[in-house]
């Protein structure tokens, strides 16, 4: 170090002795990126969907303290559950103003995705990018992925994350630190399909369609995946198809109203009267776990087994239906007309063959 009238060392007035020519790095604050995705009109750390659809993430990042550096690397690096296929970037913004293309870079790794900024990976290459990218700025970067076929079911359910990449050594910028951020998750739900017959025996043979909400009857799209498992289809499927056998059936993938419907009953049963029922599956992505609602159809042939169980009833007769509620009464009632008209022709066709 540099001395002074060849003295070396000061002694402040505190009592400390400091070494002339020696510099002391104050290492600044570098706060962690935070990762969020959309629900409605909230940002939160979880959420709930079915498999092929959309989400939006949000990332935001302060800009730590790059003062003092020639050059300074900054990247924000995000990493996809296997359940979760990257979409498209949708903006980059910084202090809330569209950030230009010339200030950043995507890299796309398999399910790794990397945002660098400045050019080309440096902030300080240009004064019009050390402009575009001041210290304590919030970058926020927000994108799209879409729930695949490899989603996890319940709990851990869908899990990305995030980590901040920086130089933190201003004699050696390529000296990276690796800054790690928060976990976000998404949850999607099954239906435990069973088919049974009046007296609860398993059945097979019987064919079902699933539909999206309570109207549509257009057949959702499936993949066989063995086992009596199947998942809903995405675009990149080429294999699918729109029935199902049931005895005991799952079908993966789901979040919120779906239609079901027998299409085909087992041999010897009846189809005159082939049931479909409105099953709602309750995703709770807090918790990591799902539960159905069933809507039964009007002869009460579906039912809410456990909370994760649809369990259908194949009748070979009418008078196997079962007899509960405001359809068992109607179908009591239409019974007993049937009977009684019946019973009025057949004493007219007597007393007319008397005449």
């Amino acid at each position: 170090g540099t001395a002074v009238n060849g003295v070396n060392q000061l002694r402040t007035a505190g009592g400390t002795t400091l070494t002339l020519g020696q510099v002391i790095y104050k290492v600044s604050n570098v706060e962690s990126p935070d990762k969020k995705v959309n629900v409605g009109s909230a940002w939160k750390d979880s959420a709930s969907e079915a498999i092929g659809k959309d989400l939006t993430y949000r990332v935001t990042q302060k800009i730590p303290n790059w003062t003092g550096y020639e050059h300074y690397y900054l990247a924000l690096n995000d990493t996809l559950g296997a359940g979760l296929d990257y979409g498209s970037l949708t903006s980059i913004t910084v202090g809330g103003k569209a950030l230009a293309s010339t200030f950043y870079k995507e890299n796309v790794n398999g399910k790794i995705i990397s945002w660098l900024f400045g050019v080309n990976g440096d902030i300080l290459a240009s004064d019009a990018s050390k402009a575009a990218l001041p210290v304590g700025a919030t970058i926020t970067v927000t994108y799209k992925a879409r729930l695949n076929g490899n989603a996890v079911i319940g709990s851990p359910c869908n899990v990305n994350s995030i980590d901040l990449e920086y130089s933190h050594n201003p004699n050696a910028w390529q000296d990276h630190n690796n800054q790690p951020g928060n976990e976000v998750k998404v949850c999607t739900g099954e239906i435990a399909l069973r088919k049974v017959d009046a007296k609860s025996q398993k059945l097979t043979g019987a064919k079902f369609a699933i539909a999206q909400g309570a109207s549509d009857k257009t057949p959702l799209k499936l993949v066989a995946l063995g086992n009596g498992t199947y998942r809903l289809a995405t675009s990149g499927d080429t294999t699918t198809t729109t029935t199902f056998e049931a005895g005991e059936t799952k079908i993966q993938g789901l979040k919120g109203e779906y239609t079901i419907t027998e299409t085909q009953a087992p041999q010897d049963y009846s189809s005159l009267m082939l049931p479909s029922a409105v099953v709602t599956v309750n995703v709770d992505d807090t918790n990591m776990t799902w539960s159905l609602d069933v809507k039964s159809d009007p002869n009460n042939l579906i039912k809410k087994g456990d909370s994760h169980t649809v369990v259908v009833t194949n009748i070979r007769t009418i008078t196997e239906i079962p007899l509960t509620g405001a359809a068992g009464l109607t179908m009591l009632f239409s019974i007993a007309a049937l009977l009684f008209i019946g019973g009025i022709v057949m004493l007219r066709m007597c007393r007319s063959s008397n005449d």
